[in-house]
């Protein structure tokens, strides 16, 4: 015979869950869910079918009015990146819009405590990452650039960018200007992305994050459910994926400062912003 205290624990588990997921899911962020931290930025939170959290901003880049601005390595020798999270790299370079780019090593996320990189402690990036024309690290094969300008941005699918580009981080490409790069190999799993997409010849940026690994709020979309969504909703030409899972974070200038304005999730806890190695975003002239 199972003991009593067990099916209490067990229910009173089951009616937690339910009326947390009741309602935390409708109840709307104190976050604003539009945002103009520049002319040239738009932001918009809106909630997918699924229920999903979506977040898009339309950065344009066509009158240079926007400078971009990457993560600077800590070490030369080789190059390493002393980690933090995308909001600290935003309040130290002042940028109106700043979010994580490349995949980095080593990882670990094991408990709350138990996690690395722990902020500050040196990591590596996966791609090449550039700034005011100068290759800051190496281009990694698999990895394309995304190379930003004064007044547009290109993918590079090679990995690396014209010496004319300010800065350019990397991530995986799935569509280019003339062919659409096959998504294999993937998971179907639902899971938190980060994805950018080019259009009007690079003048114009789509940056998409999904919010995912949070049941009761939001799930997230597989990688072949938020490239088509990129594509088809905002119409772009090109597209490469960041690193996306508890990496994801958009960290947007408002009125009282830098904030958060997705949902990351970092040690199973929702809202807590990850370390990593790399980021980018944009001054104003």
């Amino acid at each position: 015979m199972k003991k009593p205290y067990i099916w209490i624990i067990a229910t009173f588990g089951v009616t937690l869950s339910l009326a947390f997921g009741t309602f935390v899911r409708p109840w709307p962020s104190l976050r604003p869910s539009t945002a103009v931290p520049s002319p040239n930025i738009s932001y918009q939170r809106s909630v997918l079918p699924d229920g999903s959290r979506l977040h898009a901003t339309v950065i344009n880049l066509g009158d240079g009015s926007l400078r971009p601005i990457v993560t600077e390595p800590c070490t030369d020798e080789p190059p390493q990146f002393c980690a933090e999270t995308a909001l600290a790299f935003a309040q130290t370079a002042d940028t109106v819009w700043a979010t994580n780019a490349n995949y980095f090593y080593p990882f670990r996320e094991v408990n709350y405590f138990d996690y690395r990189p722990l902020p500050g402690e040196p990591s590596y990036a996966v791609g090449v990452v550039q700034d005011n024309g100068e290759q800051l690290n190496a281009p990694a094969l698999g990895f394309a650039a995304l190379c930003l300008f004064p007044d547009h941005a290109e993918i590079g699918p090679e990995g690396t960018c014209p010496d004319q580009a300010i800065a350019a981080v990397a991530g995986r490409e799935y569509m280019t200007a003339d062919t659409a790069v096959p998504i294999t190999g993937t998971s179907e799993k639902r899971y938190p992305l980060n994805l950018i997409g080019l259009r009007d010849g690079g003048r114009t940026m789509i940056h998409l994050i999904v919010d995912g690994k949070q049941p009761l709020y939001s799930d997230g979309l597989t990688l072949a459910d938020g490239v088509a969504l990129i594509k088809t909703v905002y119409e772009v030409d090109e597209i490469l994926e960041l690193d996306g899972g508890g990496s994801a974070t958009l960290v947007l200038a408002g009125k009282n400062g830098h904030y958060i304005a997705n949902r990351p999730i970092h040690t199973r806890v929702p809202g807590r912003a990850r370390p990593v190695a790399v980021h980018f975003g944009f001054q104003t002239r």
